[in-house]
Order: C-alpha cells, then sequence, then structure tokens
C-alpha cells in the first residue's frame, strides 16, 4: 500500500506538490521520500526570477 510521509502529505495539501509528484513520492520508502520530497524545493532547480 502507498503511503506518504506527513511532510509530504503537508506539502500536497499546501499545493506545494501536485498529484503526480506524490503518487511518485508514495511508490518509495519513508526515508527515501523525505530526501525526495527536500530536493524538490531546491534553489537551484528553480527557474530565475525575471
Amino acid at each position: 500500500m502507498a503511503e506518504l510521509i506527513p511532510p509530504a502529505v503537508e506539502a500536497f495539501y499546501a499545493e506545494e506538490i501536485g498529484v503526480g509528484h506524490a503518487l511518485l513520492l508514495a511508490k518509495l520508502q519513508p526515508a527515501q521520500q523525505e530526501a525526495a520530497l527536500n530536493n524538490c524545493f531546491r534553489e537551484e532547480w528553480s527557474s530565475p526570477a525575471v
């Protein structure tokens, strides 16, 4: 059964991640979910402000 860690659930409800990301994260083990979720918000992956 797929289950999200609480920080991922919070990010989903805060609309910081979408359904697709939530489903992918849910396939991972809890420790992997935490690392992957942290990588979702890495500054260097964000678009530069214009």
